[in-house]
């Protein structure tokens, strides 16, 4: 039995909430368009706290509705179904593609395509470096990492930010995520890369790092969560470090400028893709 996360929404809408899912719920999406209505169907693992995600995602939707007033209101809904083959779907969308200048992404199938190459093994509900986020990320890492730094991914995901800074040349990177199976999924990439003496990985969050100071932070994470856990990422900065804070959409710039003004934080860099955007920050 496999279960699905799907949100009803309108059309337009697309590149936020698929945006949403890939970076809070689930990276194995199916899109079924119906007029100008969209299902988003995200593939989650039972072992999940689905009613928790469930809630996750109403609100999401909610708060789009508030935003988006003249679009029709979203629905958030959970399905079950009999039959889904995770590898073949993952392996069918699953290319190397470029995500930053001179680094590519690979599966383990397609490895050796490309001369620089982070191979991701993909697994249920953790990314492959295929949103633009995480490629905004890569572009700011490839810009920042110089040999030596000691680098946090906060939020590491399926480790494609830590594999990259050590390839990069960073000397200690640390990746934290509070998911046991991110943290499963990451420790495999990392083997695969042949990057396991630069990383270690921890499951938690702040309290696994306290009085830990780092050149460079990345924290691909959405605007809520990046403004909670601003004064930790400050507190976890050397005096000259920066902070590259992405999973933010254009529309919430604002919102966020006048925050980092008030913390009297400099705005170093900012890319955008789509939709997203990601800052480098000097707290």
């Amino acid at each position: 039995m496999h279960c699905a996360l799907v949100a009803e929404v309108d059309k337009r809408l697309e590149e936020s909430v698929t945006g949403f899912f890939i970076q809070n719920l689930s990276h194995n999406l199916l899109l079924e368009e119906n007029g100008k209505k969209l299902k988003v169907i995200g593939y989650v693992s039972t072992q999940d706290s689905v009613a928790q995600k469930k809630i996750k995602l109403a609100d999401f939707l909610f708060q789009l509705s508030l935003e988006k007033p003249h679009f029709f209101p979203g629905k958030a809904s959970v399905r079950y179904e009999k039959e889904f083959d995770w590898v073949a779907q993952s392996k069918k969308g699953f290319r190397p593609r470029q995500i930053a200048p001179d680094c590519w992404v690979a599966p383990p199938w397609k490895r050796g395509s490309h001369k620089n190459e982070i191979i991701i093994e993909p697994k249920m509900a953790f990314g492959t470096g295929e949103h633009a986020t995480t490629q905004l990320c890569c572009q700011a890492a490839a810009a920042l990492v110089r040999p030596g730094m000691k680098v946090l991914d906060f939020g590491t995901g399926s480790g494609i930010l830590a594999i990259l800074a050590a390839k990069l040349g960073a000397s200690k990177i640390v990746g934290i995520d509070n998911d046991s199976l991110a943290v499963e999924n990451a420790q495999e990439n990392i083997t695969l890369n042949k990057v396991s003496k630069q990383i270690q990985l921890r499951l938690g969050s702040f309290e696994k790092i306290q009085n830990e100071k780092y050149d460079l932070i990345f924290a691909n994470l959405i605007l809520s969560q990046i403004i909670s856990f601003f004064p930790h990422f400050t507190a976890a900065l050397k005096p000259v470090g920066f902070l590259v804070a992405s999973g933010i959409l254009t529309h919430q710039l604002p919102q966020l400028k006048k925050f980092l003004t008030r913390r009297k934080a400099e705005l170093i860099a900012l890319g955008r893709d789509s939709d997203w955007a990601c800052l480098v920050i000097a707290p």
